[in-house]
């Protein structure tokens, strides 16, 4: 194992004072467009205060940060407020000093996120959870770079020359795959590595890489243990379009692999009556017998609509195992009888209750648990600055072999750019989702961030 000496901590003490730091923070980057340098280098910023949700201005906007050095438990004091602490601009053209760091002891991260346009509230939540990772990690030396990748080719691939003429040693982001692939032909030319958030495996490679939540392996997950309890013969209620297509592939891969039988495969559109003749068509079908799986890689009401249609045609879920992925992980169907004793594969909960928790006492609202990533993602970029001597360092570090370990548990990138990780398989219960098989613990030797061991977090 190996530890940290920064520790991370949620503790979040002195309210009042970050309430009023974060509310001018995000109202400087609202209103700032053509603003110079207004900091001393050495400027610093407290600790993380709950953020004002305000839209980040539509032109690429840059954010740079620093904060204070304390290892543990940052503190805020008068003075130590975003507005005369930080520099915000917009437009590198306009400031060509930034095409070159002034400090070599700065590491530099560039954030791209859709930060207007129709995508807005996802990439503020993004944002606001980098952010508050930022804060924990309470490094002076670490500079956080933001620009709009607005959500567009286009946008993203602005936001990438934006954030490399700054001087970006990495960079977080975006969020789609088509945003990845016009960011990633910039940051490619300019060798900075890109950790983007997409599920699409076919972005990856010579320098980009990709954390998410891969349904893939979600998939092989969830087959190999039912296929460890004895059950031997599956079926498939897949939703059509490019989604259902991958988990299809993925899911004839896993019972092929583990040695299993496809029964059937049923594919349904989102009509209310086209899930009413998918479920029909699996009930009149050779499903039923004790032993036998149905795959329904589908959640909220959708998945409700189809479960209740499968017990209403004679298919009991006491008999034939119900199965599903990550998009089962939603308290809402822990409340639907037909769901009880199935299983699905997701990462583990690990510490992802309680950054829920305390994103939403500080922002608002739970967000939406793919912005978990960004929180993590910005732990591996400081523990780059940390570690990695030099660019060349950096990819190594990256795919090193003992992983990471974050608010879901353990991960690892591949040196194909993918992530692996650690998956564990759940049981709906009533009102309640039981983990009845944890993620490993270890690929080799796992690399902890020592701040997201439970004890030391929240």
């Amino acid at each position: 194992m190996i530890f940290f000496n920064h520790f991370l901590d949620f503790s979040w003490g002195h309210s009042w004072r970050r309430m009023i730091g974060c509310g001018v923070f995000i109202l400087m980057i609202f209103f700032v467009n053509d603003l110079g340098v207004m900091a001393q280098e050495n400027a610093e910023i407290g600790e993380p205060v709950p953020v004002v949700r305000q839209g980040i201005a539509p032109r690429s906007a840059s954010v740079r940060l620093t904060m204070s050095q304390s290892p543990v438990s940052p503190s805020v004091s008068d003075g130590q407020i975003a507005g005369t602490n930080a520099a915000f601009m917009s437009g590198a053209s306009k400031n060509p000093s930034y095409t070159s760091k002034t400090d070599e002891n700065r590491f530099y991260v560039g954030v791209l996120l859709p930060l207007s346009g129709a995508f807005s509230t996802m990439g503020q939540d993004f944002l606001d959870a980098i952010i508050l990772a930022l804060f924990d990690v309470n490094d002076k030396n670490i500079i956080l770079l933001v620009a709009d990748s607005k959500g567009t080719k286009e946008g993203a691939a602005a936001a990438a020359d934006d954030v490399i003429l700054r001087g970006a040693d990495v960079i977080l982001g975006p969020v789609f795959d088509y945003t990845i692939v016009a960011a990633s032909t910039v940051s490619r030319r300019a060798a900075i590595p890109l950790i983007g958030f997409s599920a699409n495996r076919h972005v990856v490679g010579q320098g980009v890489y990709l954390l998410n939540f891969s349904p893939e392996q979600q998939v092989d997950r969830v087959v190999a243990f039912a296929m460890e309890q004895d059950i031997v013969r599956f079926a498939a209620l897949i939703p059509e379009g490019r989604y259902g297509r991958q988990m299809e592939d993925s899911f004839r891969a896993a019972v092929a692999k583990y040695g299993g039988e496809i029964i059937q495969i049923i594919y349904y559109s989102a009509q209310f009556e086209q899930l009413e003749n998918a479920a029909r068509e699996l009930a009149n079908s050779d499903v039923g017998e004790e032993g036998d799986a149905v795959f329904i890689p589908e959640g909220g009401s959708l998945l409700i609509s189809l479960v209740s249609f499968l017990t209403h045609f004679d298919i009991d879920p006491q008999v034939v195992r119900l199965l599903g992925t990550g998009l089962w992980d939603d308290p809402v169907l822990a409340r639907e009888p037909s769901l009880r004793q199935g299983w699905f594969s997701s990462p583990s909960h690990h510490s992802g209750g309680r950054f829920q928790e305390a994103f939403r006492d500080h922002m608002g609202h739970i967000p939406a648990r793919i912005v978990e990533l960004g929180y993590d993602a910005f732990l591996i970029a400081s523990m780059l600055r940390n570690q990695a001597k030099n660019p060349e360092n950096i990819s190594s570090i990256l795919t090193r072999d003992g992983g990471f370990s974050g608010i879901n548990g353990l991960f690892r990138f591949l040196p194909n750019g993918l992530s692996e990780r650690g998956l564990s398989i759940f049981e709906v219960g009533k009102n309640t989702m039981e983990e009845i098989s944890p993620a490993e613990n270890t690929f080799q030797q796992s690399l902890i961030f020592a701040a997201l061991k439970p004890d030391k977090i929240w």
